[in-house]
Parts: C-alpha cells; sequence; structure tokens
C-alpha cells in the first residue's frame, strides 16, 4: 500500500552557508510536530509510539546533516563543487517530505520549485517563496491546434 509520487522537475537550491540552518529546523520538528507524526507504534488499540512516516524514530539523534535527512526521506540530493544541493530526486512512496521541506522553505533560494506527478496522474508543485512552500495544484490539457495550415496553391 502507499501512493507512490515522481519528481517531474524541478529548480532547487538550497546555499551551503544554510545548511545548518536547515538541518537544525528539520531537528526541531521531531519536538515540535508530535501531533503531525503518522508512524508509529500501537499497544492494546492505543498509539504508543509516534515518527514521522519513513523515518527513523531518533533521526534526530542520528543524522548529522540536512543532507542525510533529506536522503533518509527518499531523496537523492546532488551537491556543487562548493556543497550546495542544488538538485533533489524522488520517485517513491510519499511519506512526510513535504513537512520537511516546509521547514526548510526560509533557507531555500526563492524561485525554487519541485513539481511532482502521483501515481493516478494527479499534478502539483512545491514552490519556494524566500520565506515559506507553496503549494499549487496544475493539470495537463491537451488540445488541437486551432491553427490551421494552407498551401501557397489553395
Amino acid at each position: 500500500m502507499g501512493y507512490y509520487i515522481h519528481m517531474r522537475e524541478q529548480d532547487f537550491f538550497l546555499p551551503v552557508d544554510k545548511l545548518e540552518e536547515a538541518h537544525a529546523a528539520m531537528i526541531a520538528l521531531d519536538k515540535t510536530h508530535d501531533d503531525q507524526k503518522h508512524g508509529g507504534s500501537w499497544q492494546e488499540g492505543k498509539k504508543v509510539d509516534r515518527w514521522f512516516s519513513w523515518m527513523p524514530k531518533n533521526y534526530a539523534s542520528t543524522l548529522a546533516t540536512a543532507q542525510a535527512i533529506l536522503e533518509e526521506l527518499g531523496f537523492y540530493v546532488e551537491l556543487d563543487e562548493m556543497g550546495n544541493i542544488i538538485s533533489l530526486h524522488y520517485d517513491s512512496k510519499i511519506g512526510q517530505e513535504e513537512l520537511f521541506l516546509k521547514a526548510i522553505a526560509p533557507f531555500v533560494r526563492e524561485g525554487s520549485y519541485i513539481n511532482w506527478v502521483g501515481e493516478d496522474g494527479a499534478h502539483w508543485q512545491h514552490y519556494f517563496d524566500g520565506t515559506k512552500l507553496i503549494e499549487k495544484h496544475g493539470q495537463v490539457i491537451y488540445h488541437t491546434s486551432l491553427k490551421t495550415t494552407t498551401t501557397e496553391e489553395e
């Protein structure tokens, strides 16, 4: 079970001088977002432990960099020679990537975006406006061209 998503297109940049702040913001989620942890364990019909979907329970103490957290979430992370994160790639089941992307949004270059496609054909975009993550929903429309071609002989 699960819902598969594919990153169709992206233009992403997280500067090296913001990586520590981005890491701290993702670590802070562990303390501030218990109510949004979808993973967990149950005992006698009660949820007794919580963690973020597809993440280890102890990620805050074991994943020492922003890159390591993004990779644990399922992203393939590409760095340039300076250490900036210049590209993300993803093709797997959806977890709680959006929550972590929201956390790092203030540190991601304004105008960065990720275009997603779901297994059912749904299209959406995560757009970074320099302070927050904005989700936009889209659709693909196919139409017949209204332009007709003629030849000089007609």
